[in-house]
């Protein structure tokens, strides 16, 4: 009777076990899934190198090495964000780029940023934490980019705030701009 009661319970934990490392891959194919339907509906070319000429076609998306899409419509005024700066953004619209895929199409989360976003910029590499923002994706194009450049992004869920990598949400920003700096 132990050995069968032993022998349910390793049963159980298996079926526990499998079943949640299945689901966290299923989790990873969908933002994949997720991102490429997206890409594939709007007709973006996604660029492996970053442009020389730092000219970005209509539909010219480049890819980091974190899996963030970028493309920049204006690379700005010269003025490079510093370790510790106060970085202020704004955008015209955030879009929830699961619901659009799914058919959904007015899915726009939030229209133009009423007021600015502000986080201190520390580098592409420092780990954001787990709160809603910053998030790291707002880092990173910092590395091509300055003060008032517009951009426009296509987030997957792992660099987004905490809700978005526990619910595997991957965002749009359009016209992402970096107003300021100090």
């Amino acid at each position: 009777m132990k050995k069968n009661v032993v022998f349910c319970c390793v049963i159980i934990f298996s079926l526990f076990y499998f079943s949640c490392s299945k689901d966290n891959e299923n989790l990873n194919i969908t933002t994949e899934v997720v991102v490429q339907s997206f890409i594939k509906s709007q007709g973006i070319v996604v660029l492996k190198d970053y442009p020389q000429n730092r000219d970005f076609g209509k539909n010219e998306y480049y890819l980091t090495d974190e899996g963030l899409y970028i493309q920049v419509i204006d690379s700005g005024n010269g003025i490079k964000a510093y370790i510790n700066n106060t970085v202020s953004i704004r955008y015209e619209y955030l879009l929830d780029v699961n619901q659009y895929v799914k058919g959904n199409k007015d899915t726009i989360r939030q229209d133009f940023s009423p007021s600015p976003l502000r986080f201190i910029y520390r580098d592409r590499n420092y780990n954001y934490g787990n709160t809603d923002y910053p998030i790291k994706a707002f880092a990173i194009p910092l590395d091509y980019v300055s003060e008032e450049a517009v951009i426009n992004l296509i987030i997957p869920s792992s660099l987004g705030t905490n809700n978005d990598r526990v619910n595997n949400i991957v965002h749009f920003y359009k016209n992402l701009r970096y107003t300021r700096f100090n």
